[in-house]
This record gives structure tokens, C-alpha cells and sequence, in this order.
């Protein structure tokens, strides 16, 4: 029944974006002459040139207005997309209509009957305010029961439950869920197995049976629309065989594989030519979130450097007296995506200790690939100190603002720690190392180093600015108190 009528609703949406967008160059050409109250008018823009100038023009935005519309699919239903999102579209294809048609137009005629940024402000004003109208209303017409699409479930995968809920919490979305077809692989499989694999044991809606039913199933229903979530005992030729019989009496579907319902991670849709895919950002790509965090790392630890100076000079003189060696120790760490940097710390050990550690192993009280014995013996008194109160870790500031690690983040282990991980602990290698991170602030030297990677990876996924902020807050009251060793 829907599909009777999104057509027309379709190509009603069409003509008014036409209307409204001719409209707003035709208002720029009109209003041209008050344009210089808000500056000089450019030589380039003559609205006397003439009405077969201005028709020219105005059809050459509106066919590139059809061009880019198409391409970004403006028409298409998109009742289950967030309205910033659509907006979002909606901007940049008013963007590129009105600056292609511009230019095309000047490089035709050498001259614009309109200006066109006020044929953008207008053109936007207009097309965005009544794509918020429409939205507006299509949204509560929906929420009532009206203008619904009707979908088939096929599969029982997780997607199924998940997008049900989703419906839940969202009726104005106007998906009207008929009924549920699983796959033959998926019925062969108990509840207990199907579950093990990630599947849904326990539809919310009516079961309609298996897959093969689908033809019998569209002969007595008016689907609109094929949702298919394959669990894990889905097998390919099946989806395929579904897909061709919908091919086949021209129903839409939307494929959602069992694993992008699985991830927690912005999925987001690429082409390779004509084959599509989905793409997986990886955790904490750049975002301009990440650019403030990177923005506090550089002026908290270009700050930090300046006040610890006078600091530096203290424990230099304190470690040189104490055995006459260098005051800095630099060891190489792994950082990021495993590239390796220069990592410094005040010396809190004997100059000998990289030769003696050895020696030691067999008295290393961590599990897993790191060592730590709590009272070293090849820490010095002064170096005591420094562990005591983190004292030995502030000249890691440099490596902070240079970079290579940030204020918050995973600990950044040594080259032999990381050849010793297991295929799951290097996910901590995803972010830039930190000084601090919520094993440094509730673990310390009481967890398990599996329990340590599982509180790094914590971090990883659920990161967010304030919890670095609660990270720090809470690293200072960790030092303050003195539990570094």
C-alpha cells in the first residue's frame, strides 16, 4: 500500500524543492540591487541581463539540483535516519546545486543575473525550513499508526532484536513489523545452539515460519519491505536465494550482516567500483574530539614542563649524588599502531639495571609478559622516593607534548612485553600510550595483568573527554596519597 504512494509523495517532494530553489534565485535576482547594504556588489553579477539569462541560469541549477539529489539519494525514504543526518544532506546538496549552476552559468554567459551567495541563504532558508516542516509532520502521522511501511523479518539473527527494540522506542520511525521467516540452517539449530552462536532464540512478533514459506507469505501480506538478519548459522546461498526472490517481485530489502549488528563501532557505507561495503572505523579515529584532547596534551604538557624545572634540578642534583650517574633514563616503548618512540623517566634504579634484570626473573611477581618485583633491590633510595610519589614519571611531559603519548591512555609497554601478548591484548596498542589510565588509578600493583589489559581496553571503547578528566582528578589524589610502589 505505501508503495502506491511514495511515488507521488516523492515527486510532490520534488516539484516543491524545484519551486522553492527557483524561487530563492529568483528573490536573489530581484533583491540584487539592496545587496550593496551589505557590500559592494561584485561586476560579475548583472541582473539586466535579461529574462532568457535568468531562465538559462535558474535551469542550470535546477538540473544540477537533480543531478546531486539523486546521487545523495534525497528522495529516498530515510524514516529511520536521525534528522541531523538528513539536514545535513539536505545542506550540502544545496551547496553544490547552487555553486555548480553558478559557476556553469558565469562560464557560459560570463556574467550572473543573481548573487549567488544570496541565492544560497535564501535557498537554504526555504528548502531547510520546510524539510523541518515535513519531518515535523511525517514523524507524528507515524506515530499515530499512518503512513507506516510494512517489513518482514527474515533470520534470527541479533540485528532482529536489536532493530526491534529500536521500533520499540521509536514508533515514529512507521515500520509496521508483520512477522518473522528463519533461515533452514537456523531451524535445524536448538534455541541452546542458536544462542551460543549470536542468534535470537525468542522472536517478539509472530513466527511465520521457515524461509521457504516466503512466497506464500508475500501472497498473503502486502510487504513493503525485506529487513534480513542472518545469524551465524546462516548460510550465504540462502541469503542470496532470498534476495533473488525479492529481486524477483520487486521488494526492497536491507541486508545487515550478523557481525555490524554484533559491533558497537560507526559502520559506515563504501563502494569499490559497483560493489558496496561496509567500512569499521577503528576505535578513537581522528575526530574533533580527539583534536581537543591532542589541543589539552600540548598546553597541559608544554605548561607542565616550565613548572617542573626548577624540579628537574633537585632530583638531578640528588641522583647525581647518589651514584654519580646520568639523571634521565630512556628506554624504548611501543606506542600507537606499535611504532616504537624514546620513552623518559628519572633514573630510579642503579646504573646496572637493564645488565642485572637477568638476574632477577626469577623473582618477578607479575603474571604475564611484564616484570615488576615490589621492592626491587636495584632501586636506589632516592629512586624510592620518586616511585613512591610518581615523581619518576614527569619527564614523560616531553613525550606528552611532543606526541608520542598523551595525559591519559595505556601505559606504553617495551618491545619484549608486546612480542609476548596474546592477539586480544594488543588492542591496548590502538590509542596513544598515557601517563595515566584507570589501571594506574584503581589497579596499580593488586590486578592481574589480563584484569590490567582489561581495564585499558575499558578505556579504549568507552572513551570520552571527561573520563580523562575524572582520570586525572583522581591520578593526583593516587600520588598525593603515595601509592607508586
Amino acid at each position: 500500500m505505501l508503495r502506491k504512494h511514495f511515488r507521488l509523495l516523492s515527486n510532490v517532494h520534488h516539484l516543491l524543492d524545484f519551486f522553492l530553489l527557483a524561487l530563492a534565485i529568483w528573490w536573489a535576482h530581484s533583491w540584487t540591487s539592496i545587496y550593496p547594504a551589505l557590500g559592494e556588489t561584485p561586476a560579475w553579477v548583472a541582473p539586466e541581463l535579461g529574462a532568457s539569462s535568468l531562465l538559462l541560469q535558474v535551469g542550470l541549477v535546477l538540473a544540477f539540483w537533480a543531478l546531486v539529489s539523486r546521487r545523495r539519494l534525497l528522495y529516498d525514504s530515510h524514516r529511520t535516519e536521525g534528522r541531523f543526518s538528513i539536514l545535513l544532506r539536505v545542506v550540502e546538496t544545496v551547496f553544490q546545486a547552487v555553486g555548480f549552476g553558478a559557476l556553469v552559468s558565469l562560464l557560459i554567459s560570463g556574467a550572473l543575473t543573481f548573487h549567488p551567495l544570496l541565492a544560497l541563504a535564501l535557498a537554504l532558508l526555504l528548502i531547510l525550513g520546510s524539510r523541518v516542516v515535513l519531518l515535523e509532520t511525517l514523524s507524528r502521522v507515524r506515530a499515530q499508526g499512518f503512513n507506516f511501511r510494512r517489513v518482514l523479518f527474515a533470520g534470527r539473527g541479533i540485528g532482529a532484536r536489536r532493530f526491534h527494540e529500536e521500533l520499540i522506542r521509536n514508533p515514529h520511525y512507521g515500520l509496521q513489523v508483520i512477522g518473522a521467516l528463519s533461515f533452514a540452517s537456523e531451524q535445524e539449530k536448538t534455541d541452546q545452539q542458536l544462542a551460543s552462536s549470536g542468534g535470537v532464540t525468542r522472536m517478539q512478533f509472530e513466527d511465520l515460519g521457515a524461509i521457504g514459506r516466503f512466497q506464500a507469505v508475500v501472497a498473503e501480506h502486502d510487504v513493503d519491505q525485506v529487513l534480513i538478519f542472518p545469524s551465524g548459522e546462516t548460510r550465504d546461498e540462502e541469503i542470496a536465494q532470498l534476495c533473488r526472490d525479492c529481486d524477483a517481485v520487486g521488494i526492497s530489502y536491507v541486508y545487515t550482516p550478523g557481525y555490524a549488528a554484533e559491533n558497537s563501532r560507526e559502520a559506515s557505507p563504501v563502494w569499490y567500483g559497483g560493489l558496496p561495503g561496509l567500512s569499521f572505523k577503528p576505535a578513537n579515529q581522528p575526530t574533533f574530539r580527539l583534536a581537543i584532547k591532542r589541543a589539552i596534551d600540548v598546553a597541559v604538557g608544554g605548561l607542565g614542563l616550565l613548572l617542573i624545572s626548577p624540579l628537574v634540578l633537585v632530583l638531578g642534583l640528588l641522583i647525581k649524588l647518589t651514584d654519580g650517574g646520568p639523571v634521565f633514563f630512556k628506554q624504548v616503548r611501543v606506542g600507537k599502531g606499535g611504532s616504537r618512540f624514546n620513552c623518559y623517566k628519572f633514573r630510579s634504579m642503579r646504573n646496572d639495571a637493564e645488565e642485572t634484570k637477568e638476574l632477577l626473573l626469577d623473582r618477578n611477581e607479575a603474571d604475564g609478559p611484564v616484570f615488576k618485583i615490589r621492592k626491587d633491590p636495584r632501586v636506589t633510595r632516592v629512586g624510592r622516593f620518586m616511585r613512591k610519589y610518581s615523581l619518576d614519571e614527569l619527564p614523560q611531559l616531553w613525550s606528552v607534548f611532543r606526541g608520542d603519548m598523551s595525559l591519559v591512555g595505556p601505559r606504553p609497554p617495551v618491545p619484549s612485553e608486546v612480542r609476548n601478548y596474546e592477539w586480544w591484548q594488543r588492542r591496548r596498542l590502538a590509542v596513544k600510550p598515557g601517563l595515566t589510565c584507570i589501571w594506574q588509578v584503581w589497579g596499580r600493583n593488586q590486578t592481574t595483568f589480563k584484569r590490567w589489559v582489561e581495564m585499558d581496553i575499558q578505556y579504549i571503547d568507552g572513551w570520552s573527554l571527561w573520563l580523562d578528566v575524572k582520570l586525572i582528578a583522581h591520578t593526583f589524589g593516587v600520588v598525593v596519597k603515595g601509592t607508586g610502589m
